[in-house]
């Protein structure tokens, strides 16, 4: 394709034939298509709902294509100017042979010569003579677009490619939504569904200011989006600044990093009046229960201890076990356990001197104290507490423990 752009150059009593006509509407039509690929991304402009509703006074509600415009790929502008009611027409139309079944709903460019030259000014030796081009449009239900327009697949034309005014042999249909057709061949539903819209491509976007400068009512107006913005890369406010993952504590696991897409970089502060969530596993959590889930869960309580009631040595030792859960972490990391003798009760006065003789040899101790992880429950811990008793049975070898009840007090300290 040549880099060479030709508008006619007219002068006085120039003779201008058809072909100079059509060249002047070339320029203008082309020259409008390239800036609407140029400053536009294709998709719809405005309007082509979907819609359920009375169209016609005194009919049943139809399913219909709402006024509006789209522009295709091709940058050619697809007007609706009147509210469409689909019907078992379209079906027909579009060859749709499998009812009861979900189509998917188009919209494209279309264009067709009208209008006869008035009688008495008809030329005999040329074919096709019509005075108008209509531009126009077509309802396409298909659930399979072929390669070269199906916008995934098809190479999107830029504005300095060659354009072509021909949608059968350059279509591009834009979906406006869904249709479901009836086991009788008719429009059983219709609804709007994975629609594209119409983009701008650039790289700055101003807000008017006034022309009475930066102390005017409106000078710093801001540009307001009115639906929902998706960034499909990064959003960067302020200058830009790098991470270094080789200074992330601790270290990232993810490669790259930061993610080339979905990361938010302030440079400087960040003020919120709603709520702050952080996603935890299946859970969203504020931002002070988010906080919580880095600190540990300290669990205390107090346990009774199974003393035996006889002993076959000068010390009775045991193991009493039992299990501790926080709700506050959804996963224990690591848990650090420790306890206490809290109470213990002896056998009356004569009794222990009966066992040992002297109270005052008589000791109950922690020895020691370890947690393990509790099977199918993240967020509990086994705690194992080994104690000792001594002496049993000092003056008769009937091996019996002065001590007949006894309690400790523990700590665990839970970490994420």
């Amino acid at each position: 394709m040549a880099n060479n752009i030709e508008r006619l150059n007219y002068y006085e009593r120039e003779y201008l034939r058809s072909f100079d006509l059509v060249a002047e509407q070339n320029y203008h039509i082309e020259m409008r298509r390239r800036l609407n690929l140029a400053l536009h991304l294709w998709g719809i402009v405005e309007g082509l709902d979907v819609k359920k509703g009375e169209v016609v006074p005194g009919v049943p509600d139809q399913f219909y294509i709402s006024p509006g415009m789209a522009i295709d790929a091709y940058g050619r502008e697809i007007f609706l100017f009147a509210p469409y009611i689909l019907s078992e027409d379209d079906v027909i139309r579009n060859r749709i042979t499998v009812p009861d079944r979900r189509y998917s709903l188009f919209i494209a460019y279309a264009t067709e010569l009208g209008t006869p030259p008035s009688a008495g000014f008809r030329v005999c030796d040329i074919q096709d003579q019509y005075t108008r081009r209509h531009e126009a449009y077509q309802i396409i239900i298909s659930d399979q677009l072929d390669d070269s327009v199906d916008p995934k697949k098809a190479k999107i034309p830029s504005a300095t490619d060659e354009l072509s005014d021909d949608p059968a042999k350059k279509p591009w249909p834009i979906r406006l939504g869904s249709v479901d057709v009836a086991t009788d061949f008719t429009i059983g539903n219709a609804f709007p569904k994975n629609r594209t819209y119409i983009g701008i491509r650039a790289q700055r976007i101003e807000a008017p200011v006034a022309t009475l400068g930066d102390s005017a009512p409106d000078a710093n107006r801001p540009i307001s989006v009115e639906a929902d913005l998706r960034p499909r890369k990064n959003t960067i406010i302020g200058k830009d600044f790098e991470v270094d993952k080789t200074k992330v504590t601790p270290p990232p696991v993810v490669d790259p990093f930061p993610s080339k897409k979905g990361n938010i970089k302030i440079r400087h502060d960040l003020f919120l009046r709603g709520e702050f969530y952080k996603q935890v596993a299946d859970n969203w959590l504020s931002l002070p229960e988010y906080i919580k889930s880095f600190m540990p869960d300290v669990l205390t309580g107090i346990e009774d201890l199974d003393l035996p009631g006889a002993s076959t040595a000068m010390e009775t030792t045991g193991v009493h076990t039992f299990t501790v859960s926080t709700t506050r972490l959804k996963k224990i990391g690591d848990a650090h356990a420790t306890a206490a003798i809290a109470s213990f009760r002896f056998n009356d006065r004569q009794e222990v001197a009966l066992i040992v003789g002297n109270p005052e040899q008589i000791s109950l101790r922690i020895l020691d104290v370890t947690t393990t992880p509790v099977v199918g429950q993240d967020n509990a811990r086994k705690v194992d507490v080994r104690w000792a008793i001594s002496p049993t049975d000092l003056n008769n070898a009937v091996f019996r423990s002065p001590i007949i009840a006894a309690s400790i007090s523990y700590m665990v300290v839970c970490y994420p």
